[in-house]
């Protein structure tokens, strides 16, 4: 299965969020950012699972 770089990078930020607690959810921390950025690329793409419709009809 092929997954798209906005999809990994929100399943890495998250795994992270799951390792720092609640601390992961500050501002002050870069995986904030990283998160923030990751779910901006999600929507600036597309959503995956649209994605995988479209891709679904075509195959």
């Amino acid at each position: 299965m092929q997954f798209r770089l906005s999809y990994v990078a929100m399943l890495g930020t998250f795994q992270v969020f799951q390792l720092l607690g609640g601390a992961g959810y500050k501002s002050d921390y870069p995986v904030w950012h990283m998160a923030w950025d990751a779910k901006v690329c999600e929507i600036g793409e597309g959503t995956n699972e649209i994605q995988r419709i479209i891709l679904g009809r075509k195959f």
